[in-house]
């Protein structure tokens, strides 16, 4: 067992025990499921894939470019993970939280935000917060591509795990708090449309095709994200952080004008990004010294990482 693990970063122990939780929760949704071989088979390839990509990196096949596929492998593990989870959550857990968190709103704010929001909405600002609203997906990679280039790879293995720690907590905490987001639970109440003029309706139709689940507002992983961005931005490139500051403000906007999330979603997803970036680097301070180095060929080549 030593051997199989000796060749695993920390980033691999994270992707594995998620992928653990995954499974078990699947295990517990079995009765319920449909999916009885499609998620099994959808699990084994996430495995056999995390287990190739780990080969691949052990024994630097691609030499100048494994730092590159070792940045695509988490990426594409975090967005596999994700991809499962209409075949396991509904299954798992049948409950729905739009009316509490509905009234949650209510008695922080007075008001639902998406129905008190309706005055500003028209066809350019509809367009304009849906691009906002689609800029968190790219966000993160403006920083990963920075530290990439300067060959921070130590740097840029700290920005991955606390990156995939935030999601993956928060992908647990969707199995236990399953929410649709007031787009759903409250259109009914939505008496304006949100009618673009170019980009809303692609950009919709993009969300809904890659997110089978809707079960994924609470916490909000915009907040989460964007909010961690800006940590890491803070520490590592000032210029980053200044630039994303006024691009974040317009995002959190738009959660609420685009009817995704709850505000208090938001106040879930800052304080969990608070918490999973202060815990995430404390753990790897501690373990990834125990583990096999991410991006070895980077490290072997420029003696960052130690």
């Amino acid at each position: 067992m030593n051997s199989f693990f000796k060749k695993f970063s920390i980033i691999d122990f994270l992707n594995l025990s998620c992928l653990a939780v995954v499974v078990v929760f699947y295990a517990l949704a079995f009765p319920r499921t449909p999916y009885k071989i499609a998620a099994p088979l959808a699990f084994l390839a996430l495995f056999l894939f995390m287990i190739l990509m780990i080969s691949l990196r052990s024994k630097n096949i691609f030499d100048r470019h494994q730092e590159l596929l070792d940045i695509l492998y988490p990426v594409f593990f975090v967005f596999g993970i994700f991809e499962t989870f209409f075949m396991t959550l509904s299954y798992f857990n049948t409950n729905r939280y739009d009316s509490l968190m509905a009234r949650i709103d209510r008695v922080l704010l007075g008001v639902d935000p998406t129905i008190w929001i309706q005055s500003w909405i028209s066809p350019l600002t509809t367009d304009f917060f849906h691009i906002l609203y689609f800029f968190y997906f790219p966000m993160p990679f403006f920083i990963v591509v920075w530290l990439y280039r300067k060959k921070k790879f130590n740097e840029l293995t700290e920005t991955f795990f606390v990156y995939i720690f935030t999601y993956f907590g928060a992908y647990i905490t969707y199995f236990f708090v399953p929410v649709q987001g007031p787009r759903f639970f409250m259109e009914k109440l939505h008496t304006v449309p949100l009618k673009g003029i170019i980009v809303t309706d692609p950009i919709r139709a993009l969300i809904d095709f890659f997110e089978p689940n809707k079960l994924d507002a609470f916490p909000s992983l915009h907040t989460a994200i964007v909010l961690t961005t800006l940590f890491i931005c803070h520490k590592y490139n000032k210029k980053l952080y200044r630039f994303f500051l006024p691009i974040s403000v317009g995002i959190f906007i738009s959660l609420i004008y685009c009817r995704y999330h709850y505000f208090i979603d938001m106040v879930a997803g800052a304080a969990w990004s608070t918490f999973a970036y202060f815990a995430s680097t404390y753990l790897y301070s501690r373990y990834n010294p125990r583990c096999f180095p991410h991006f070895g060929i980077g490290i072997k080549k420029n003696g960052e990482g130690k």
